[in-house]
């Protein structure tokens, strides 16, 4: 006989009955045999607490309720915002299709980049149709320091083909510079020093003052310049070589200077070859010495100079002039002068011979034999020819 325990429960009316008065005798019902009761109380035990769960579920059902119509609220706000980003959305798309036909336009002048889908144009500013761009008013300015373009040029306005119809302006100290280096073959290349050549049109740089037209002017240049890029020093410049023309009064107008020349090769050379006749030329050669085929020379005299500068004789109209100092205004205190009739002034002869020469003083020759010498021992040797034509009366 099992025994359920202490269990409260409800059973019907008849579960327990009388056989009847005269026994006396109860009988009670019993569950089957095979009742699991164990089973049973553990099914009754959750039953109990699922009932002392109610409360708790009511409470968090109401609370569901009340979150279910804040939700609802929400929706109904969400659905509020769904319908103004919808009305967002197609104003977007109207500006997207807006800013896609500008974006197609854009392309007519600026070149789309196909190799990187990261990045809509390639730098390039292009007219598909036209082949040129017009722009106003063009401001290039070179970029900061370090911020050098990828493609290895250097920074600032760069063109590999310029025109020019109108006019071409330089401000301030502006020039047009052409500056080439390549290393110095007479040193070691290691310390960087090269040999430079240098064209500069315009100013020069930093003179912008009110004589910045003494610095005006065309210069051509080929020197050797150290690592740091200053200019060697005059005893380095072997192949120094300078054009220059200046509108100045503080330089000269024109300067050339040739430190070397290959040979045969002249440094000035100005030549006139007539279809018809002779050849004419001035030139300078490599060694400084100047040639001319042709020179006239007047109204102002032609003055020889001496190495200290000074007028020691001049040739002009009226004649070859010596002098042992400056000539006058009148350039009539000279010494000598040679003319066409004859020698005006002193004429002296100096005579100044080492005791062992053997050469004559003076030989005035005519044709191949000798007609009056000075000879060495100061005697005056003379071939005379007397021709006599007698006439006689018969």
């Amino acid at each position: 006989m099992k025994i359920i325990g202490a269990i409260q429960a409800d059973v019907q009316s008849d579960f327990f009955h009388s056989l009847g008065e005269s026994e006396h005798t109860e009988v009670q019902q019993h569950a089957p045999a095979d009742f699991d009761y164990d089973g049973a109380i553990n099914r009754i035990q959750a039953a109990e607490l699922g009932l002392v769960q109610v409360p708790n579920n009511t409470l968090a059902i109401a609370t569901n309720v009340t979150a279910i119509a804040n939700n609802s609220t929400s929706v109904a706000t969400h659905d509020t915002d769904i319908g103004v980003n919808t009305t967002d959305i197609d104003d977007n798309t109207t500006i997207i299709g807006a800013h896609t036909g500008v974006l197609g336009g854009l392309s007519e002048f600026f070149e789309v980049d196909a190799q990187d889908p990261n990045v809509l144009f390639t730098g390039k500013i292009q007219h598909g149709t036209r082949n040129y761009v017009e722009i106003e008013n063009v401001r290039a300015v070179e970029s900061a320091q370090g911020t050098n373009p990828t493609d290895g040029a250097p920074r600032g306005f760069l063109v590999t083909t310029g025109y020019c119809t109108e006019k071409l302006s330089m401000l301030d100290d502006g020039r047009v510079e052409l500056v080439q280096n390549v290393p110095d073959p007479a040193v070691d290349p290691a310390d960087g020093s090269t040999v430079e050549w240098v064209y500069q049109l315009g100013g020069q740089d930093g003179q912008t003052n009110a004589d910045r037209h003494e610095y005006d002017g065309l210069t051509f240049m080929h020197r050797r310049v150290d690592e740091n890029g200053t200019v060697r020093a005059a005893a380095q410049q072997p192949d120094y070589q300078e054009v220059s023309m200046r509108a100045s009064k503080s330089q000269s107008s024109l300067y050339i200077r040739s430190d070397s020349k290959a040979e045969d090769v002249n440094i000035v050379e100005i030549v006139h070859e007539p279809p018809v006749g002779d050849q004419k030329f001035f030139a300078v050669d490599g060694d400084g010495e100047t040639q001319i085929s042709n020179l006239a020379v007047g109204p102002a005299p032609l003055e020889l100079l001496s190495d200290q500068m000074e007028v020691r004789a001049t040739l002009e109209h009226n004649g070859l002039k010596f002098y042992d100092q400056d000539p006058n205004q009148a350039g009539d205190n000279f010494n000598m002068r040679v003319r066409g009739n004859g020698l005006d002034g002193v004429f002296g002869i100096i005579m100044d011979k080492g005791s062992t020469s053997q050469s004559n003083y003076i030989t005035i020759r005519k044709g191949s034999g000798a007609n009056a010498q000075i000879v060495n021992e100061l005697r005056l040797v003379l071939s005379l020819r007397f021709d006599y034509t007698f006439q006689g009366i018969c």
